[in-house]
């Protein structure tokens, strides 16, 4: 019998999030592109509403794609970036290399199905002896190792996680609100609570 213990972290796995939504621009946005090689460009976006995607990279970067512009644009944070599951973070522009201060917001919300019970291919392990002779007719005997598909019976449930991430980008050391994003991510995974032999 096999039980599998989960924990849930006080913060969000940096690379597992990708919040879709809108953004609605009130002011022109200028804001810095860093390349891998930390070059830096400018992209300006105009006022008006755009479906935009926020995609976090790393522990300390994250992009943007905007529709209608036809250039990622891919921040760096100074301090990283360790966004809570429930809660706010606030990265000041100086941080981000750019003229906006960003303030983010996370609203995360799991749930679980009953817990139900179905059969499942799996790999089996097995071992078989061969036997091979040489040229001096030598018999020499080994175990080789197979893997075949067998099938096992699981308990299991459904967990999903639906997040809402809101961005606002103001205008460095001011509560003037050049723009704002709300966007949403969600994600289902099956959980086994038990998982029977392979057979």
């Amino acid at each position: 019998m096999k039980h599998l213990l989960l924990l849930l972290p006080l913060f969000i796995l940096t690379s597992c999030i990708d919040p879709t939504g809108n953004l609605h621009v009130n002011e022109k946005l200028s804001l810095i592109h860093t390349t891998v090689f930390n070059n830096h460009k400018t992209v300006t976006v105009a006022p008006g509403d755009y479906n935009m995607t926020l995609t976090i990279k790393s522990n300390d970067r994250f992009k943007l794609q905007i529709s209608g512009i036809n250039k990622d644009i891919k921040i760096k944070t100074k301090r990283g970036l360790s966004i809570p599951e429930n809660g706010a973070i606030f990265l000041p522009a100086a941080d981000l290399g750019q003229k906006y201060d960003m303030h983010i917001t996370m609203n995360t919300k799991t749930t679980n199905s009953d817990r139900r019970i179905k059969r499942e291919t799996c790999d089996r392990i097995e071992y078989r002896t061969v036997c091979r002779s040489d040229s001096a007719g030598h018999t020499r005997c080994y175990q080789q190792q197979y893997v075949t598909i067998g099938r096992r019976d699981v308990e299991y449930y459904i967990q999903t996680v639906a997040r809402v991430m809101n961005l606002e980008m103001l205008l460095a050391n001011s509560n003037i609100e050049a723009a704002n994003f709300s966007g949403r991510d969600n994600d289902s995974r099956q959980i086994n609570v038990w998982e029977g032999f392979c057979r």
